[in-house]
């Protein structure tokens, strides 16, 4: 209520530099194809970039004005508040995807985010749930992944399931123990 969106309809929230290897013209491409089945799907992309004209011309030629709304900049103190908003997040990365702390505060938050097999993604959510990974960045594999979730013939991990994850494997603690490690095992070596 807070952010004006939909208590009704299943939300799909994606927080992205609007940029191209960032997946977001296949991923709208994929609400093309998920409406199909789910005309009630609602996806918001928050993030600002060079290609928010041209992402919101295809929204405008796909017809998808009524599912699809570019968001424009989140304040990092807000993003908690619509990531729990949403059923889950999207990260439909093409290329050269590092860490992917999004999808860190996505779990974080407790939401569940299902993510392309690029970068570092794997390495967060395989572990926790092969369950949220697309079998790939294409529009069809991502508009499956979307479907079979709204389906529930992916199930998806609780708000607690997915916190409690962050909290055993990416709090603060951990981590400053994991380069604790790193730094002994270098002097060690010398």
């Amino acid at each position: 209520a807070k952010l004006g969106w939909s208590k009704n309809r299943p939300i799909v929230f994606c927080v992205r530099r609007l940029a191209r290897r960032m997946g977001l013209e296949n991923l709208i491409r994929a609400i093309d194809l998920v409406r199909k089945q789910y005309p009630d799907i609602l996806l918001y992309i928050a993030g600002k970039g060079a290609l928010a004209q041209t992402l919101q011309q295809q929204i405008t030629e796909l017809e998808l004005s009524d599912r699809v709304h570019l968001l424009g900049y989140i304040p990092d103190e807000q993003l908690p508040l619509a990531y729990r908003a949403a059923n889950f997040s999207v990260v439909p990365t093409t290329a050269f995807e590092g860490f992917g702390l999004i999808v860190i505060e996505s779990l974080a938050a407790g939401t569940p985010v299902i993510g392309t097999p690029i970068g570092g993604i794997p390495e967060i959510l395989q572990p926790f749930c092969p369950d949220l990974l697309f079998e790939s960045a294409t529009t069809e594999h991502i508009a499956q992944g979307l479907i079979d979730i709204l389906g529930d013939r992916r199930k998806l991990p609780s708000q607690e399931t997915c916190q409690a994850y962050i909290q055993e494997n990416y709090s603060w603690t951990k981590i400053a123990r994991q380069i604790k490690s790193v730094y002994l095992k270098a002097l060690n070596s010398c």
